[in-house]
């Protein structure tokens, strides 16, 4: 095995393993729709609080500082609504991934997928939880109504 292929491989393991962790925090069940109990382990949130309330309302761009642009997500710093699925929400490089995609939101989850060079994940998220991909997580600030306002923030 070539040293590009190992560390692709090195790559994929270490985000299974964020994926995982992400979704023992926020309590998910084993079919991702949030019919799991439990909460979020301590410490779980992000390492610096986000600019705006995490309590805001999901109503519209009121709720989230950066509105519906995701575009706003790039340096991986925003808070946005989410009401349509998939959205598709392009972060820098640097991530190692070229965008993270929101397809589905239920009333108890919100489904977000990451895709890059070999690289593919998928995580359910409920209300108050995080993920984690390469560097880039994301907490789930209010979700209602077929709206999620999603919290993103450099981890690293």
């Amino acid at each position: 095995m070539g040293i590009g292929a190992h560390r692709s491989v090195m790559a994929v393991l270490g985000l299974g393993m964020a994926v995982a962790v992400a979704g023992c925090e926020t309590g998910d069940g084993p079919a991702g729709d949030g019919s799991g109990r439990g909460g979020s382990a301590k410490g779980a949130g992000p390492p610096s609080a986000p600019a705006a309330s995490p309590s805001a309302p999901a109503s519209g761009a009121g709720g989230a500082a950066d509105g519906t642009d995701a575009g706003a997500c790039f340096d991986g710093r925003c808070r946005i609504v989410v009401t349509e699925q998939p959205t598709r929400i392009p972060v820098d490089a640097r991530f190692g991934v070229a965008a993270l995609e929101v397809t589905r939101i239920t009333a108890r989850s919100v489904v977000v997928q990451a895709s890059g060079d070999g690289v593919f994940l998928s995580t359910s998220v409920g209300e108050g939880g995080t993920g984690n991909v390469n560097g880039l997580g994301f907490r789930v600030a209010d979700l209602r109504d077929g709206q999620a306002v999603l919290d993103l923030f450099p981890t690293k």
